[in-house]
């Protein structure tokens, strides 16, 4: 989306705006949500994850950790059944509420740094993970992360509606990212400042975001989605440059622009090109669609580590490359590793999910995640 089109749809999207929401109202929005949902078959917790920084602003994230042992599709078909009385569901503002194991969850600090809060239920110890695999898990975020959010905002600009709540939130997510590329040192030292100058700018708009009218709101976030989109891009290319631990055959990095680029798309899955292929197809009508993003080839090295081993999101992985052959080259053993352990943590996510009927709830790679597709459901 060039600037010109950013700034009409900008000015004339409908902007939803979030309620004033002070502290008080968060505490009644959990107790309604553990009013809600207490009784539910095999629940041994609620947790939320992430800060409440600035109320109104900030939503909610909750993860509800289920007996390791149940097995009943039931389960998740009650549990989606639930109504959600409109204070937490304006709070939550369209956030899936997440659902895992309770072994699983003790596992959860293989995907993120996140920090864990009970509202209700048992006390659960999770296990941390070592010095050396926090450095590797900040390599694997930024790899998983990037395009990802990226995509998530491109995908904002083609609603006729837009969610503040939402879309503030996306902008901060990429910001994490954005500065986890800075401590890594994959930013060139002559655009830090440029990255942190959008990272404090962000910050400022939420924090200040129900002192602006609607005129300096559009201006604000024209402004703010702009940097964004152009730092991602931008930030998508410094990390194929810079990043250690993905290495190609006859090049030191898997440069995209030698190499060629893969599109991922929100819809299918991923998709390759060709350099002759790539160029075709972004002169095309397909490549403005919302759910394509160009990104450079080093991350089809990357996923494809997630598509090595068999399991429910993993196959999905593999099968959503529309040109399944690898690259040549290979990735430190180290992140190998590592990336192993997350997928397979992931299946079997996904698995106590699909043996349970939830529909949703999958903490990571949800958009691999259709229950759908399987047979259980299919006449329901």
């Amino acid at each position: 989306m060039n600037r010109d089109l950013l700034n009409t749809w900008f000015g004339n999207v409908e902007l939803k705006y979030p309620g004033k929401f002070g502290n008080d109202e968060y505490d009644n929005a959990r107790a309604e949500i553990i009013r809600t949902y207490h009784n539910v078959d095999g629940l041994v917790a609620i947790y939320e994850f992430g800060k409440i920084n600035n109320p109104g602003v900030s939503d909610l994230d909750l993860i509800f950790i289920f007996d390791n042992s149940i097995c009943n599709i039931n389960i998740g078909r009650d549990f989606t059944n639930r109504t959600i009385p409109k204070l937490a569901k304006d709070i939550l503002c369209g956030s899936t509420l997440m659902v895992i194991s309770e072994t699983s969850f003790k596992n959860i600090l293989v995907w993120d740094d996140l920090k864990f809060k009970k509202i209700y239920g048992k006390d659960i110890t999770i296990n941390d993970v070592n010095s050396r695999d926090k450095k590797i898990r900040n390599i694997i975020q930024v790899m998983d992360w990037l395009p990802e959010r990226i995509l998530s905002i491109k995908r904002q600009l083609y609603s006729e509606e837009l969610s503040l709540i939402r879309f503030l939130g996306l902008l901060h997510s990429l910001n994490y990212t954005l500065d986890k590329m800075i401590h890594n040192g994959y930013v060139p030292q002559q655009r830090v400042e440029k990255y942190v100058d959008h990272i404090n700018l962000t910050s400022k708009a939420r924090k200040s975001f129900f002192s602006y009218d609607s005129r300096q709101l559009r201006e604000i976030l024209f402004s703010l989605t702009e940097n964004a989109l152009s730092l991602g891009y931008q930030g998508m290319s410094d990390v194929s440059e810079n990043i250690s631990g993905y290495q190609c055959r006859n090049q030191n990095k898997c440069e995209g622009q030698v190499l060629g680029r893969f599109m991922l798309t929100n819809d299918y899955g991923y998709e390759f090109f060709k350099i002759e292929e790539y160029l075709k197809f972004a002169n095309s009508t397909l490549y403005l669609k919302k759910s394509v993003i160009p990104v450079p080839l080093i991350w089809k090295r990357h996923f494809m580590i997630y598509g090595e081993t068999r399991g429910f999101i993993s196959d999905r992985i593999m099968a959503a490359f529309s040109n399944g052959s690898s690259i040549s080259g290979k990735v430190d053993a180290e992140i190998h590793n590592f990336m192993r352990k997350r997928i397979e943590h992931c299946n079997l996510m996904a698995d106590f999910l699909v043996k349970n009927g939830f529909s949703r709830g999958l903490i990571k790679f949800g958009w691999f995640f259709n229950l759908m597709e399987l047979p259980e459901n299919k006449n329901s």
